[in-house]
Parts: C-alpha cells; sequence; structure tokens
C-alpha cells in the first residue's frame, strides 16, 4: 500500500480505495488518476474526479463546481458519498 501513502502526501481528501487501486492497475482509469500520487489535484481535476467516481456519463445529477461555489460543491458531494458503502483506507487504517 506504498500508493496509498503516496497518494494520500498529495490529495489527502481522498481515500486510496482497493478499487481505486484496480481500476488505476487496470489501466482503465483516466489519464488524471495516474497523478494522485504525483501532485496535488487541481480544483477542476477534483470537480471531474468527483463526477466520474459519484455520477457517471449519464449525467443525471448535476455537481456544482467548486469554483463556482465551494459550499454547494462540498454539500453535493458530501450527499453522493453518503449514499456509498464505507471504503477501508490503508493509511488510515
Amino acid at each position: 500500500w506504498g500508493e496509498a501513502i503516496e497518494v494520500y502526501l498529495h490529495n489527502p481528501w481522498l481515500t486510496y480505495s482497493i478499487g481505486l487501486h484496480r481500476l488505476r492497475e487496470s489501466g482503465l482509469a483516466s489519464d488524471m488518476m495516474d497523478d494522485l500520487d504525483e501532485r496535488p489535484l487541481s480544483l477542476d481535476e477534483i470537480h471531474q474526479l468527483s463526477k466520474m467516481l459519484f455520477i457517471g456519463e449519464d449525467g443525471c445529477v448535476d455537481l456544482p463546481h467548486p469554483r463556482q461555489n465551494w459550499n454547494n460543491f462540498f454539500r453535493s458531494l458530501t450527499i453522493l458519498v453518503e449514499k456509498e458503502k464505507p471504503q477501508w483506507n490503508p493509511v488510515k487504517k
């Protein structure tokens, strides 16, 4: 789980779960996900990643952009995250 620590150092807000690891490992992840352990993601990238992980391509749910209104983005993302099953975080155990 060395990669989880590297991701945490650059993007501590993200739980680097086994699912994300397998997605990256398989080569199916977007190029942006390759950067998770290299540098902090920008607000635009955080928005894009959040949409990819929680909304998908159908876009039936709108996720406010954090640059336009951080509080609305955070509130909307919190609602989406709370609908998911808890994920084990290897960094925080």
